[in-house]
Parts: C-alpha cells; sequence; structure tokens
C-alpha cells in the first residue's frame, strides 16, 4: 500500500496532496523518494520533481515522478528514463515520469526541497 497521499480528480488526473511516510517500499528494499527527486534535478531541463510510490501488486510500490520541465520541448520522459539508466541503480529508476510544465502539487512548506532556481 503506497503512503503517499494522492487522490485523481474528475478528468483523471492525480494530484499529490503529500506523504504519510518517506520512504517507498520497492521489491523488498527501501528507497528515498528525495533520493530521486534531488537526482531527476540534476538533469538541465527539468525544474522540479516529485516521487511518488504507487501500489505494485509484484514489487509492493513502483516510483512513479512528476517533473516539470523548463520547456515541453526540452525533454521528453524517455529521454530522462534513459538518463536515470545511466546514472542510478536500476531500483531507484522510476517506473514512468509524467512530464508537466505547469508547477507541479507541493505538501506542506518545510517538508521537502525547493525547486532548483
Amino acid at each position: 500500500m503506497s503512503r503517499d497521499l494522492r487522490h485523481l480528480d474528475a478528468n483523471g488526473e492525480l494530484h499529490y496532496a503529500g506523504r504519510a511516510s518517506e520512504m517507498i517500499r520497492t521489491g523488498g528494499i527501501n528507497l528515498s523518494p528525495l533520493e530521486v527527486e534531488d537526482f531527476l534535478r540534476t538533469h538541465d531541463a527539468v525544474e522540479e520533481a516529485v516521487v511518488v510510490g504507487v501500489a505494485d501488486p509484484k514489487a509492493d510500490q513502483v516510483a512513479i515522478a512528476f517533473v516539470r520541465t523548463t520547456s515541453p520541448h526540452d525533454t521528453d520522459e524517455a529521454t530522462l528514463l534513459a538518463y536515470c539508466r545511466d546514472h542510478i541503480a536500476a531500483y531507484k529508476v522510476p517506473r514512468r515520469i509524467v512530464l508537466r510544465t505547469t508547477a507541479l502539487p507541493r505538501p506542506r512548506p518545510g517538508n521537502r526541497p525547493a525547486p532548483r532556481s
């Protein structure tokens, strides 16, 4: 069961409300979403990132990343996934990366790092 607080709206969009636990349990390994978020922000096209855990019948949870990019044409999901696969451990690579050009929902102030300037 995921410990991220989120809900789907009438349009089927996932809205992030906060985090009940700071760890994602994936395949028996604890994964820090903050570590993956920090890594994603090292890519030049990424302005901010939020990583959440989503229930998965085989791996307890899988990581899904929501990323705000500098421009809709700066990168794509495949490029960011390849960037992750080339630089971080396989269990840290998000299952999916959802790109947005608008601000991401943020949890309560002080719980997460500020976006890169």
